[in-house]
């Protein structure tokens, strides 16, 4: 096998135009499929950092009726079951939360932080780089305040001093001491960068303010997956019973640790591009065994002398494969290359809020390793394989008669039937990136009923150590509206709990006269707390009734605006004004709110819906005023004139102002917020986009490739042809129909195959785009412009044919 490969570099190097030619088709393709793989290997094969990592599951609630939902737990339900399982080592458990650090040189910073149980790090097989991690006494009641940094954050903000384990810092506006700094790249479960200690004290557990945990840990031995489940639906049955109230699920949801944090969308949308470039791939592929057609039957007379001087077909096969291995090998090492550089600009990229866990590891491995020689391989025989074949039975009498084309039978007809497969797999990519496309396209243009151009926006947490009730909280509020009015450029000032596009609390809702059972599944709408200047700030029209204003205090009867949509869900032709709602009807002591007016519809929530890219609406936006329902953490939107960038460090300064102690956290234009939620759509469209125009350049290489052969093969019968008078207009017509036979047959059979696997992009796009008629007239238009490029040259060729010449050369 080295002589044939020796042999096939000499012949490769004689010819550098097929070789350059045919190692960047097939590279283009090996290159995407190693990017994509990478994306697999990252997401769903690497096994995780941590002990026995196969073993680890995570456990939340979910419904019977919707399975696929994830419900966290009570912080109760969490200790009652984590003392009674038996079917994990532990049952660990934490929850995501703010920490704002203070107390120390430079100014307040809000971190990523977490609240974790004694069992989390244990569970992991995770232990401090110095110091300690939190333990059972930690969480006690009563004990002091206790917090475990990030690396980062160590070496940021203490200097990598090791003398921080003991230090006393501020957190939550609360003393606490250092007691511990995690390994670098620690960020578990996502990229959190401080712990705090998850109580285990039953009082705080059930209380009002307790904490909805999720929970993890590692199966025993010998224990499945199912027969965990099994085990927790028993217990969560048995404690609803014990307690005589259901639980906030009905079933346990225990999967593999890695799927909590890489959502199905990633992995889905993953599988399809993968898909995708392996269709690529194909079509290169194709490509290069339509050139090793062409190139071995011109080379039919060296052959034909092989065999007849004792070369066996096998000798022969082995040499055209050993030409393609070599090929696949130099496009492989050049497509890594490319997949490389790609991969880091995608990561540079990357939107900040993308969210993906810190153990997800981009790196080269084994498996990649792996992937790039079965691929180098595969993408041999592919491309080779066929030539290889039909060079094995080369017709030796013809081809040492008059060293023709035909010599090798057959090859016209395959090269034909590649350029049609390779049609019908681009016809799949072009309406996948099409509906792609189209998808952003249409997030883009939704309308979400904010204004989101020249406003600015941000959060503050304010905790309960230094703003223990309403009336601190309102105090703030005001004194923070005052500073942020007086701003130059500002024009309007809003306070919310949480603002437009980040995600309103979504709550269950009664009417007067309905009959709130336990156990019932009931309607839901997005709840907010706003002020009086949050509608005017968005540009939220009033439908009906009034706005919230000075009337709206604390001592005063309890109201509440809504939107058109909930008002037509909630009281179908009628008025609502003066209606009455009730949100969290099974909390006791809920209040009922009084509807004095009704606003057009906007967007609140910042996830989109299955099947849909626009923002999902619920049944509709409530909003209670702010000074009757003052949160914890407020948020904030200024509509202003002029240069943000500028005006984010006077908002921060105004906020230091009223207390030193507090960080601004996402701080940033309100257009910034809607790119970060389709961003995802984006994305796809872009990458979809990026292959679909591989595939269209390789398949007009492809068609290209194969008229150019057949032009120069029938060049004695063009020259004939046009000595018995043939018109220019016959032999062009002559070249064009061989390649349109071809893509209409491989459109024909692409456009079914395009609608079946454009169902998959289902859950990732707008509903309905897959029969967006446009998409697929483009696609036809765009083959058809392809088509016609790669015809021109081999058709003038063919034009400049001289009758005379080419019956003298033959």
């Amino acid at each position: 096998m080295i002589h044939d490969i020796r042999f096939a570099l000499r012949a490769l190097a004689r010819s550098p135009g097929f070789t350059a030619t045919s190692v960047l088709m097939l590279a283009v393709g090996i290159g995407l499929c190693i990017y994509m793989f990478g994306a697999i290997n990252a997401f769903a094969l690497k096994p995780l950092p941590f002990a026995d990592a196969d073993r680890l599951v995570h456990f939340e609630y979910t419904e019977a009726r919707e399975p696929s939902r994830n419900i966290a737990l009570a912080h109760l339900d969490w200790l009652d079951l984590r003392d009674r399982q038996q079917v994990l080592d532990t049952l660990a458990a934490y929850a995501q939360g703010t920490a704002n650090l203070g107390g120390i040189e430079g100014a307040p910073e809000r971190l990523a932080g977490a609240f974790v149980s004694s069992e989390v790090m244990p569970a992991l097989g995770v232990r401090p780089q110095l110091g300690r991690g939190i333990e059972a006494a930690d969480t006690a009641a009563g004990a002091p305040r206790v917090a475990v940094i990030g690396h980062r954050v160590w070496q940021l903000r203490f200097n990598a001093d090791p003398a921080v384990v003991g230090r006393q810092v501020r957190v939550n506006g609360e003393a606490t001491t250092v007691i511990g700094v995690m390994p670098e790249n620690f960020g578990f479960p996502v990229a959190e960068a401080m712990w705090l200690p998850l109580s285990s004290d039953r009082t705080v557990a059930a209380s009002d303010a307790a904490l909805r945990v999720k929970t993890f840990g590692r199966l025993r031995e010998g224990v499945t997956l199912p027969q965990a489940s099994q085990a927790f639906d028993a217990l969560m049955l048995g404690l609803a019973a014990e307690r005589g109230m259901p639980l906030r699920g009905d079933r346990a949801k225990l999967e593999p640790f890695a799927h909590e944090f890489i959502m199905p969308q990633i992995r889905d949308a993953t599988a399809a591009m993968f898909v995708v470039v392996l269709m690529v791939l194909l079509i290169a592929c194709a490509n290069v065994a339509s050139l090793v057609l062409a190139r071995f039957a011109a080379r039919a007379r060296e052959l034909g002398i092989r065999s007849a001087l004792g070369a066996s077909r096998r000798r022969l096969v082995v040499q055209v494969l050993a030409e393609t291995i070599v090929v696949a090998m130099l496009a492989t090492v050049l497509g890594y290359a490319g997949a490389d550089v790609a991969a880091r600009v995608f990561d540079a990229s990357m939107s900040a809020d993308s969210q993906l866990p810190y153990w997800v590891d981009f790196s080269l491995d084994m498996r990649d390793l792996a992937f790039c020689a079965g691929i180098a391989l595969a993408s041999a025989l592919l491309a080779g394989l066929v030539p290889a074949l039909r060079a094995g039975r080369v017709d030796v009498q013809a081809s040492l008669r008059d060293g023709s084309a035909g010599s090798l039978g057959g090859g016209k007809r395959r090269g034909r039937f590649l350029v049609g497969a390779e049609v019908a797999l681009c016809v799949v990519l072009l309406v996948c990136a099409g509906i792609a496309v189209r998808s952003a396209l249409h997030a883009q243009e939704t309308e979400l009923g904010v204004r989101t151009d020249d406003v600015l926006t941000g959060r503050i947490a304010l905790f309960e150590s230094t703003y223990p009730d309403a009336a601190s909280r309102t105090r703030f509020v005001d004194a923070l509206q005052a500073r942020f009015a007086a701003l130059p450029g500002v024009q309007r000032v809003g306070f919310a709990s949480t603002l437009p596009l980040m995600g309103y609390e979504r709550q269950d809702y009664a009417r007067v006269g309905d009959v709130v059972a336990e156990g019932e599944r009931r309607p839901q709408a997005w709840a907010s707390s706003i002020d009086d200047g949050f509608l005017a700030t968005f540009g939220i029209a009033l439908r009906e009734g009034r706005v919230f204003d000075a009337r709206d205090t604390a001592q005063s009867p309890r109201v509440a605006i809504v939107s058109a949509s909930f008002a037509a869900a909630a009281w179908p032709g009628q008025s609502a004004l003066g209606q009455r709602v009730q949100l969290s009807p099974k909390s006791p002591g809920s209040p009922w709110l009084e509807v004095v007016g009704v606003v057009a519809d906007s967007s609140q929530a910042d996830y989109v819906q299955s099947g849909a890219s626009a923002a999902y609406r619920g049944d509709g936006n409530v909003f209670r005023p702010l000074a009757q329902e003052p949160p914890a953490f407020v948020s904030f939107a200024l509509h202003t004139t002029g240069d943000q960038a500028a005006l984010s460090q006077a908002v921060r300064d105004a906020v230091r102002a009223v207390d030193a102690d507090l960080p601004v956290y996402w701080l940033q234009p309100m257009s910034q917020w809607r790119r970060s939620i389709f961003w995802g759509a984006e994305l796809l469209a872009n990458m979809f986009g990026a292959f679909a125009a591989f595939a269209v350049l390789l398949a007009a290489s492809g068609i290209y490739a194969v008229l150019a052969f057949d032009v120069a093969a029938r060049t004695r019968e063009i020259g004939v042809r046009r000595a018995l008078g043939a018109s220019a207009r016959s032999v062009l017509a002559m070249v064009v129909r061989r390649g349109a036979v071809q893509v209409v047959a491989g459109i024909a059979v692409g456009v079914p195959l395009a609608f079946v696997f454009a169902r998959v992009l289902d859950t990732m796009m707008f509903p309905g785009s897959r029969a967006d008629p446009l998409v697929y007239v483009v696609v036809v238009a765009v083959l058809a412009l392809a088509v016609a490029a790669a015809t021109l040259l081999p058709a003038r060729r063919a034009l400049r044919v001289d009758p005379m010449v080419a019956l003298r050369q033959e």
